[in-house]
């Protein structure tokens, strides 16, 4: 069984997912570096280059696309660590956090009030 988070959302009578509102709206917007200060994050080039959440080495990437993110942390250690974990996941791991508050975590961080939003499971 899937671990996805299914909610249908309705915002300006359209249903939406919430794997469309995070491709859509929440990662092209997203502020990673506030996100994740803990882990040293600076923009470099098609990436944002962080400490590895695993290793501490700063050597782990996300990578940017057009004008969006690949949600994922990867470490570039690949003999030595390969961490590699979506960004949902670490979110939802680092704070002990509910899928949820995960969303409105990510969310918060791109300024898309998901009040505007209601939803059901």
């Amino acid at each position: 069984m899937s671990n996805y988070l299914y909610i249908i959302l309705f915002f300006k009578d359209l249903h939406m997912k919430t794997v469309e509102l995070l491709r859509e709206y929440i990662y092209p917007n997203l502020n990673v570096k506030l996100l994740l200060q803990e882990i040293f994050v600076k923009e470099r080039g098609g990436a944002y280059t962080l400490e590895c959440p695993s290793c501490g080495k700063k050597e782990a990437y996300i990578l940017k696309k057009q004008n969006t993110i690949i949600p994922f942390i990867r470490c570039n250690r690949l003999n030595k660590c390969a961490y590699s974990i979506s960004l949902w996941e670490y979110i939802k791991n680092r704070g002990g956090l509910s899928n949820k508050e995960t969303l409105e975590i990510l969310a918060s961080f791109s300024n898309i009030d998901i009040r505007d939003f209601s939803y059901t499971k």
